[in-house]
């Protein structure tokens, strides 16, 4: 049945700025995208299965979680470097303007 079904292939993962929003999308949208759709949060524990990620995205990454998201992409590509096809950053507010200033960015 459709409900039983588990994805064997490779996965397109997309990484939140927190466990909220990732659980949130989670709940909503696992009905709307393909089972090769994983969602994660950049912080925390990394507890996934990352080993068939072939495609990671990192939606609206912000500058606390700059350091994360590139230690998560670093680690993806060196663990699955063979299957790793794109990094994808979807809205980055990566420079914090209240701390760098505009000068310095």
């Amino acid at each position: 049945s459709p409900a039983d079904f588990v994805w064997g292939g490779e996965n397109v993962r997309i990484y939140f700025p927190d466990e909220g929003s990732a659980a949130l999308a989670r709940r909503d949208w696992t009905s709307e995208v393909p089972p090769c759709v994983q969602f994660s949060a950049c912080g925390g524990v990394q507890l996934a299965d990352t080993s068939k990620d072939s495609v990671i995205m990192f939606f609206c990454p912000r500058a606390s979680e700059a350091e994360a998201a590139e230690e998560l992409l670093y680690k993806t590509e060196e663990a699955n470097a063979d299957i790793l096809r794109m990094s994808v950053w979807v809205n980055p507010l990566l420079v914090d303007m209240g701390v760098t200033g505009f000068g310095m960015a």
